[in-house]
């Protein structure tokens, strides 16, 4: 039973280093623009909904969406973070494009379908793979069988 308590201790201070973290990261990039840390903070809402809703010990989910997610936003934040001195006025470009949105949660959803999608793929080639095996093991007692009789089949 007190495993079952440390385990929930472990996971709300887990949680609460990543907020703090988060915190500590917007507040230092609020330094450079505002407007910065509200494309992330709104560019990086799918991977906090895969985070709060992922409940495996491994949090697979969080991971492969974080990382599309990040894939999609990154190229943003690097170009405001370039925009010397303009950087309010190229963020607010890139806010207000609703390409920007779509490239973002687009890469998003693909990190979604990796984590569905992949598993499946996996199934279907394990699946070929088995059904090939089978069928080369049937040829082979077909072979053996033509030999030595068909008693050696049962």
């Amino acid at each position: 039973m007190k495993q079952k308590g440390a385990t929930a201790l472990k996971a709300k201070s887990g949680a609460s280093v990543y907020v703090i973290s988060i915190i500590f990261a917007a507040l230092l990039l609020s330094i450079h623009s505002i407007y910065l840390v509200l494309i992330i903070l709104f560019g990086i809402l799918p991977a906090m909904v895969a985070i709060l809703i992922d409940q495996e010990e491994r949090k697979y989910i969080s991971k492969i969406v974080l990382a599309f997610n990040l894939m999609g936003l990154i190229p943003y934040v690097i170009r405001i973070l370039r925009g010397k001195g303009l950087s309010d006025s190229v963020a607010i470009d890139i806010m207000v494009e609703p390409v920007t949105w779509m490239i973002i949660y687009g890469y998003a959803a693909i990190g979604w379908l990796v984590y569905w999608l992949i598993p499946e793929l996996g199934q279907i080639v394990n699946d070929w793979i088995i059904n090939s095996k089978i069928h080369k093991l049937n040829d082979k007692i077909d072979v053996l069988s033509s030999e030595w009789g068909d008693e050696i089949k049962n």
